[in-house]
Parts: C-alpha cells; structure tokens; sequence
C-alpha cells in the first residue's frame, strides 16, 4: 500500500518538472505547501494555503498541495511539539509541555480540554508554526528551486 502512494507521489512530481511551471513557479508553490504543512491550524491548512495560492497566483498548485503532505500521521506529533517548543521560546509559559502529554492531548482529542489550555500550548504553537514554516519555506524554495533547475537543463 506504502510503495503505491510512494509510487504514485513521485509521478506526480515527474509531472510536475514536465509541465510548462518554471523553476521558480515549482519551487514557490513547493514553500507554499510545506509553510502550511507545518503551520500548527490543522483543519484550517488547506484553507490558508488556497488563499496563499490565491494572493501567489504564479505558484504551480499541484507542487502546493503534494509539499503540504509534508503533515501526514506520522510525522503530526514531531510537528507540533517542534512548533510548540520554537514558540515557548517567544512566549512565556508557566507549565511546561513534553512530548508525551501532547501526543495524550491529541491521540484523546477533546476540543474543550484542548481549548482550556489555549494560551499554555496554543499561542506558543502557532507563533512556533509561523516560524518553523516560514524557515522551511525558505529552505523548501531554495532547495527545490536547484533541483529542478537541474533536472530541467537535462532535458
């Protein structure tokens, strides 16, 4: 099942680097993808990265929304607490929050409970998230920008 999703991602991608997008529009949507991967609003990601999408018209929309797959269930948990943890570095925080008491708060998701802590987790995570997703966009367009640019001048 693993190897077909794999299989199937990297055509996509083949397709991608073949179409008509230059380097530049590929790698634009490829940080637009991962910045709101890594942004902390799960639900809301696909939303925001529409209206990103939307304001970057010159962005290839299909790299956007196979780079936002960098959010998948294996690598939430990771994600959070990485956002949570680069966020308590701006904003104060009396109790702490290690990474078994998140992976409990949402393996036993309960809205209310995960809203009474608001400003313990919440804020901090998505300060975090803006920062993390923006450092990763940067790196996601640069990296992506040479690959591909690469693999065009091949052709």
């Amino acid at each position: 099942m693993f190897n077909k999703q794999l299989i199937w991602f990297k055509k996509k991608w083949i397709q991608i680097i073949q179409s008509n997008s230059s380097p530049g529009e590929i790698s634009l949507g490829s940080a637009i993808g991962v910045f709101c991967g890594i942004f902390p609003l799960i639900g809301f990601q696909t939303l925001i990265m529409i209206l990103l999408l939307w304001l970057f018209r010159r962005s290839n929309n299909v790299a956007a929304f196979l780079s936002s797959w960098i959010m998948n269930q294996f690598t939430l948990i990771p994600i959070l607490y990485m956002d949570y943890k680069v966020g308590i570095l701006f904003v104060p925080i009396q109790k702490g929050l290690n990474f078994t008491m998140l992976q409990e708060l949402f393996v036993d998701f309960n809205c209310s409970e995960f809203f009474s802590v608001g400003k313990e987790i919440f804020y901090p995570m998505l300060l975090g998230g803006f920062i993390c997703g923006l450092l990763g966009a940067i790196i996601t367009y640069v990296m992506i920008f040479l690959i591909v640019k690469v693999k065009m001048q091949k052709k």
